[in-house]
């Protein structure tokens, strides 16, 4: 996938062309697209943008390494997700 456009393009055209009698929509999945579509896109991207605007590029490399963190203690807190050492040294 070239980038961004191309490779949402490329995964429309494979989601609409799949085996569809194998999918199963449930509340519970279409509300975990929503939530990476608004906060992971709308939200992130956005905030992304600002704060180059606004600060210096160097501190905001540090979402790569902040992200993951923020990403496994909302697991936690929100969805009583298991931390164990593995998710620990990845994160």
């Amino acid at each position: 996938m070239a980038d961004n456009g191309c490779g949402g393009g490329e995964l429309l055209f494979a989601s609409l062309v799949g085996d569809f009698s194998r999918v199963t929509w449930t509340a519970r999945g279409v509300a975990a697209v929503t939530y990476l579509v608004v906060c992971g896109s709308w939200i992130g991207y956005t905030a992304y943008i600002y704060l180059l605007e606004h600060v210096p590029t160097s501190k905001v490399s540090t979402y790569a390494y902040v992200n993951p963190v923020i990403a496994v203690f909302l697991g936690w807190l929100i969805l009583h997700e298991r931390v164990d050492r593995f998710i620990v040294m990845v994160a």
